[in-house]
Order: structure tokens, then sequence, then C-alpha cells
């Protein structure tokens, strides 16, 4: 691969849009709801998805819920997605206040939360 063909390919690879936003995992009996933002959705549920496999997501509550029920016992997924681009790129800030409407919502809907 020539060196001009690959700059091109990073260069449109970083062009292309990524989906922001907030995530949830909703434990299906109770309800019980744990929200997180990222920059990349895909990336990050996989990642989630994988640290709760492995014993070690952060969230000491929901980590305990996950061992004890298993992964059917809850849903994992976007909440809310923004897309973000070169021109129009989604800030920190945004996903922040996005995942604080959400929770809002949530806290005024009387949904239980691990992180809220």
């Amino acid at each position: 691969m020539s060196q001009m063909n690959k700059k091109e390919l990073i260069r449109d690879w970083k062009a292309q849009p990524t989906q922001a936003g907030v995530f949830q995992i909703r434990r299906k009996d109770t309800g019980r709801t744990y929200l997180g933002t990222a920059h990349n959705l895909p990336g990050i549920l996989n990642s989630v998805r994988l640290q709760l496999e492995a014993g070690q997501l952060g969230c000491a509550d929901l980590q305990n819920d996950w061992n004890t029920l298993g992964a059917a016992a809850f849903d994992l997924g976007p909440l809310e997605s923004l897309t973000s681009t070169i021109e129009h790129p989604v800030t920190a800030q945004d996903l922040a206040d996005l995942r604080d409407l959400l929770k809002a919502s949530l806290v005024e809907q009387n949904v239980p939360g691990y992180n809220f």
C-alpha cells in the first residue's frame, strides 16, 4: 500500500460520522437503570458487556446483580444517539447535558437507578 493511499484511507476513516450518545443497562424485572455516555456507542456497548461478563464493571451494585441474575435479566443498548462529524462534533458537554436531561426524565418517572 502506498504512503499516499494509506493517508487517504486514514483521512476517509476519520471523516466517517460516528454515533455518540447515552446508553442504558436496564434490569428487566425492576427497571433499575444505569446510564452512561460515549462518543462511540457501538464500541462502549461492546466494552461494557465484556466488563460485565468479566466481573470488572465499576458499579458494584450493577455488577452484583449481573453476576446473580445473568445477562438475560438485562437490556443493554443506546437510549439516545447523536451523530458526530468532523464539521459538527459531539462534545463531552453535549453528552453530559443529554444524560442529565434523560436522567431527570427517569427520576420524574420514579425509575430506580444504579448511578443516579
